[in-house]
């Protein structure tokens, strides 16, 4: 167990098994891909028998398709920028008239992330992964991008509600943000603040086998997860996604879910998508999509929105 009093309760502090997705595309379709991570995890939780439930967080502009509404642990709530910061450290920041920068919608991305977690509790998950494995085994933590260089990664993160790390991370955000260093609002954030020499607000540092994070004042410990339970392929090697299915060695028995960088794999898929759907379910990131979330595959065949 991670932590005393499971479950899916707002009330509890704790929401072991929420996880949140948040798809705020104004005016847009939700892209295909981000339809995957929701019904892999559905899935993947389903086939676990866990009472998780998936909390999908829309713009008032934006629903999901019939076959993910129908799901019995997939739940949409409406919502906005303003509305999810509210009454947290970050409200401060986006209520002054500070520059936001070049990197301003995806650090807003980022705000949203931390406040949806910290004001219920859960796992965040960004929308381009495909989950494989029920992600509640996973500790009150997050892992590394690459193990070596002791960077974090906040496509997933796991805390509890009120968690006092995310106060410390959301704090941080405020006081040192700066909107023109791309990641410096999202892995640089988790970074500094639980594993670099930095010491403003919470002082944390990572115990000799880089395992877990202690932080002064707070009474437990967060976990690193192992990498290759969330990232087991690097930003470096997305391109592996596209090499034949019988070369996923990456995915191992430790591999919870596969991130998928959206932003580098898209074009690629897009091309597959339009030009030769055969070929793409021989690729590791077609066969991924055909076995964990089948329906958002047709989906992506249908529209080529990825």
């Amino acid at each position: 167990r991670r932590w005393e009093g499971d479950g899916v309760s707002d009330d509890d502090g704790l929401a072991q098994n929420l996880f949140h997705l948040v798809f705020f595309f104004k005016n847009k379709e939700i892209p295909s891909s981000n339809l995957c991570a929701v019904e892999s995890l559905s899935n993947s939780l389903l086939a676990n028998n866990s009472t998780g439930i998936i909390r999908v967080w829309l713009d008032r502009t934006n629903k999901l398709p019939e076959f993910l509404t129908n799901l019995s642990n997939v739940e949409t709530r409406y919502s906005n920028l303003e509305e999810m910061i509210a009454d947290t450290p970050l409200s401060e920041l986006y209520h002054s008239d500070k520059n936001l920068g070049t990197f301003a919608e995806q650090n807003k991305a980022n705000a949203i992330r931390l406040a949806a977690v910290y004001k219920h509790g859960g796992t965040y998950l960004d929308g381009d992964f495909i989950v494989n494995k029920d992600p509640s085994i996973l500790w009150e933590g997050a892992a590394f991008e690459v193990p070596s260089t002791h960077r974090f990664n906040n496509a997933a993160f796991t805390f509890r509600r009120n968690s006092p790390h995310i106060l410390a991370l959301m704090k941080e955000f405020v006081a040192g943000y700066d909107g023109n260093w791309w990641g410096h609002q999202g892995p640089e954030l988790l970074t500094r603040v639980f594993s670099s020499p930095f010491k403003r607000g919470l002082s944390c540092r990572l115990n000799p086998a880089a395992t877990r994070v202690s932080c002064e004042g707070i009474d437990y410990d967060i976990r690193v997860w192992s990498t290759n339970a969330v990232y087991p392929l690097p930003y470096q090697s997305y391109m592996d996604l596209f090499k034949p299915a019988n070369q996923s060695k990456f995915i191992t028995d430790e591999t919870v879910m596969v991130h998928c960088w959206h932003k580098a794999t898209k074009d690629r898929e897009t091309e597959y998508c339009k030009n030769d759907h055969a070929g793409y379910l021989t690729t590791i990131a077609g066969a991924l999509r055909q076995k964990y979330c089948p329906q958002s595959l047709q989906v992506m065949f249908d529209t080529c929105y990825i």
